[in-house]
């Protein structure tokens, strides 16, 4: 091979320090499993923020639901007036 074609590695490659996750409260994020950690919110918080994303989607399920058999209906009722003509 000519000595103009050779692939040569110019520079090695460096990473980045890596640094450890830290969590909200500027400890290691494995530090909140230890059993003396308070949680970061109540189970009555997460409840509701459970129950509240729960009433989204069935919300916005019910929307696309509704649209959905509104044009079912005009479809096929278009589809009777094409037939009875």
């Amino acid at each position: 091979m000519p000595a103009n074609l050779e692939c040569r590695l110019i520079s090695p490659i460096v990473r980045p320090p890596t640094l450890p996750i830290l969590s909200l409260r500027g400890r290691p994020a494995h530090a909140a499993y230890d059993l003396g950690d308070e949680p970061l919110m109540s189970v009555e918080t997460l409840e509701f923020l459970l129950l509240l994303s729960g009433w989204i989607v069935a919300f916005l399920l019910g929307r696309e639901l509704q649209t959905g058999y509104r044009q079912w209906r005009l479809r096929t009722a278009e589809q009777r007036a094409r037939q009875e003509d």
